[in-house]
């Protein structure tokens, strides 16, 4: 668990959620059922962070599968999902992809007012500093101001650009 899954969407672009829970048997055709499986996301406009099953994330739609940072290992996970859990119920934001409480940012989930799809997983990746997105300089963006505009501005982080640059494709689970 604690994967960052994406699959299609229209315009090609892609829709982003992270892979939170299974609730199957240790059996392998429960290992192969989608529907044992959940994901943390936001569906979009007039929607919150929930969790759904994977087959109800996919949809009709095509799906690319599991993605991780190459050095990401177990114990980051239990972190990555932790926060995830903590951005349940958070609205849905289109004209920028996270938008926070007051004047300042204060780097945490509780701060997070609302929050594109794709920033659910940069968001849980990142407030346990496990790098999801972004330059050298600015990718946690659970560290700064100046980290976070970046993103939120002239970067254009986007599903698909995420998922591109994510770039590891966990052996479990790929379609």
């Amino acid at each position: 668990m604690g994967d960052a899954v994406y699959r299609d969407k229209t315009g090609g672009q892609n829709h982003a959620g992270l892979l939170y829970g299974y609730t199957g048997e240790n059996v392998k055709t429960d290992l192969l059922d989608y529907s044992k499986y959940t994901v943390t996301h936001i569906a979009g406009t007039g929607h919150v962070v929930e969790e759904v099953t994977l087959t109800n994330f996919i949809g009709e739609w095509g799906y690319y599968g599991p993605y991780n940072p190459s050095s990401f290992s177990r114990g980051p996970r239990k972190a990555v999902c932790y926060t995830a859990n903590n951005l349940l119920g958070k609205d849905y934001c289109i004209s920028q992809p996270l938008v926070y409480y007051g004047d300042t940012w204060e780097g945490t989930p509780e701060d997070i007012k609302k929050i594109r799809c794709n920033w659910v997983s940069e968001v849980a990746y990142e407030n346990p500093s496990d790098r999801l997105y972004g330059t050298d300089e600015n990718w946690n963006i659970m560290v700064s101001q100046n980290n976070l505009n970046f993103h939120n501005g002239s970067d254009g982080c986007t599903p698909r650009k995420q998922r591109l640059e994510v770039g590891t494709l966990s052996p479990l689970h790929s379609p």
